[in-house]
């Protein structure tokens, strides 16, 4: 007897020993499991002395079972691992190799941005306009003040991406130019010296290339010289032979920004309608947009188009997306989904959202009203593509009319107007005719100014706006409306900003946009789309005085302008 139990207790370390050592490659349920099973097997042994060597042999084969199923399931479950991770994105796999340090805004950074972040409608009204009182009392904060806000508060750095740099009117209008012009421009100007020279704020431009108008790059060309900022040019039609950098922000900090309509020009500071928004302490969604402007600043550097997709492929992803918003909460405390969305698809790092796509998507969704304020409205490709068909906003805002939304529409007749106005006109013809919808249009025309220069800037005087508001959406961006600025490789940028709660009040934000756009509706300066047909396009009726009627642009503002006739008497 006492033999049996010796063997029995020779057994039962044996047993233990190698539970311990494969408790090593187990998880916890599993460990528990075998603990259990030995417990249960020292009570038979007790019980069960005499046929001791007969379960020695039982328990040692269910051992061996328990060993050889457990290889299989973690073998499995590794596999499957491998898998579902190789089919993650290339840059979701590496992103802690491409980015170090914090590759992503951690949760407490979230929580953060939620309570901190600011929001605010900024626009420039061209000067010497005036609106009704009532309009008055939600204003925006005028363009000059939100970049004032960004380049003097700025500690570190400022990333700056713009269509032109024309800050100084004596570009266009020669060095007698009246200071009282392009006032705002010159103080600009000399705040960037400012925070580069005297503060030290290391500054990144990156700036379409190549000029259209004269004077366009000559600011970024004299900033660069004078050693207040590092900048580049971004030759979209060199790399991929179509595109332009049509994008326009400013990054303080990774902290604080603006994103809009206005280029960095004196002109989208007193002589044109601007909207945009300045972001403030609110370094999740600045960080995002840093990593939009990285890409074009790297974009800058490459020759070819496979060397841009292949830096593209390497870049890490987006932190938010129409998927996965940053939350906010204004000051109402209603909460907000809001992301940085871009153009064009081809240079979007992983999880960028598609401008275009959150166009169409709010207007699908938009249950009551549509408000619309572009400056060039066409489906179609303008400029590369010329005349092909282009649909997908417009066949968004045909089947938002037959579902009974009431849509209206600000734009101008600038570019190709017989065009652009006989597709809005459409719009107004189905709204009228067909389904509980409508569609209202007005073109929009900034008055020219009692100055000297009216030639030069009477074209100049018009509304840059381009945003969309719904029901519960709205996006404020810098493309226009053609599939040019989507499809091709005009870049764009657009804050897009949605409310997602079923109870809730109306965002302070979406009430002082919706008091703009009325207050530009009901303006002496928007004209029905029937009146500026009939009194600047056909041609039995005459033209009304250019207060109303667009002019045709002045050829020698162009950079490849050539004065024939002073060419023909040098020669």
């Amino acid at each position: 007897m006492e033999k049996e139990r010796s063997n029995d207790q020779k057994h039962q370390n044996k047993q233990t020993k190698n539970s311990e050592e494969l408790s090593e490659s187990k998880n916890s349920s599993q460990v528990s499991t075998s603990f259990a099973f030995q417990q249960q097997f020292r009570r038979n042994s007790v019980q069960n002395q005499t046929t001791s060597e007969r379960r020695e042999v039982s328990v040692t084969d269910s051992s061996s079972f328990l060993l050889f199923a457990q290889i299989i399931v973690c073998g499995t479950l590794f596999g499957i691992a491998t898998i579902l991770l190789w089919q993650l994105p290339f840059s979701t796999r590496f992103r802690n190799r491409l980015e170090p340090v914090a590759s992503m805004p951690v949760q407490q950074d979230e929580l953060e941005c939620s309570r901190t972040c600011r929001i605010q409608l900024v626009e420039s009204i061209a000067q010497n306009l005036t609106f009704p009182v009532e309009y008055s009392q939600q204003p925006a904060l005028s363009t000059f003040s939100a970049w004032n806000i960004l380049v003097n508060s700025a500690k570190n750095s400022l990333l700056i991406a713009a269509y032109k740099s024309s800050l100084r009117g004596k570009h266009v209008l020669g060095e007698q130019a009246l200071n009282n012009i392009s006032f705002q421009g010159e103080k600009m100007f000399e705040a960037l010296i400012s925070a580069g020279l005297d503060r030290g704020i290391q500054i990144k431009m990156v700036e379409n290339a190549v000029a259209k108008d004269k004077g366009d790059n000559e600011d970024g060309n004299s900033l660069a010289k004078r050693g207040v900022l590092n900048r580049r040019v971004l030759n979209l039609q060199k790399i991929f032979n179509t595109g332009v950098m049509h994008s326009k922000v400013i990054v303080a900090d990774n902290k604080h920004f603006y994103l809009g309509s206005a280029n960095l020009d004196w002109r989208s500071l007193t002589h044109k309608m601007e909207m945009g928004v300045l972001v403030q302490d609110c370094p999740c969604l600045s960080r995002d947009l840093a990593r939009i402007f990285e890409i074009y600043w790297q974009s800058s550097e490459k020759k070819c188009a496979k060397e841009v997709q292949k830096m593209i492929q390497q870049m890490p992803p987006a932190f938010y997306n129409s998927q996965k918003p940053l939350a906010i909460f204004d000051g109402e405390n209603n909460k907000l989904d809001v992301h940085l969305s871009a153009s064009p698809r081809s240079l979007n790092s992983p999880r960028r959202s598609w401008d275009l796509n959150d166009i169409v998507e709010a207007i699908k969704n938009a249950k009551t009203f549509i408000l619309i304020h572009v400056m060039d409205y066409f489906p179609m490709f303008l400029y590369t593509q010329k005349g092909k068909y282009w649909p997908p906003i417009d066949n968004a805002i045909r089947e938002a009319i037959l579902r009974g939304v009431k849509i209206k529409i600000i734009s101008t007749a600038l570019h190709f107007p017989s065009k652009g106005l006989g597709f809005l006109k459409s719009l107004e013809v189905l709204g009228e005719r067909y389904g509980g919808g409508s569609v209202t249009v007005k073109i929009f025309k900034v008055p020219a100014d009692s100055f000297a220069y009216q030639p030069v800037l009477q074209r100049d005087r018009r509304t840059h706006k381009k945003f969309l508001m719904t029901d519960d959406t709205l996006i404020i961006g810098t493309s226009n409306w053609s599939g040019d600025y989507f499809e091709d490789l005009g870049t764009g940028v657009a804050i897009v900003l949605k409310q997602t709660e079923k109870r809730r009040k109306i965002p302070q934000i979406f009430k002082q946009m919706k008091n703009l756009f009325e207050r530009d509706w009901n303006s002496n300066y928007a004209h029905l789309l029937n009146f500026y047909i009939k009194n600047c396009l056909e041609e039995n009726e005459g033209k009304e005085s250019n207060e109303i009627c667009e002019i045709e642009k002045d050829p020698s503002l162009l950079t490849n302008f050539v004065d024939i006739n002073r060419t023909t008497s040098t020669q």
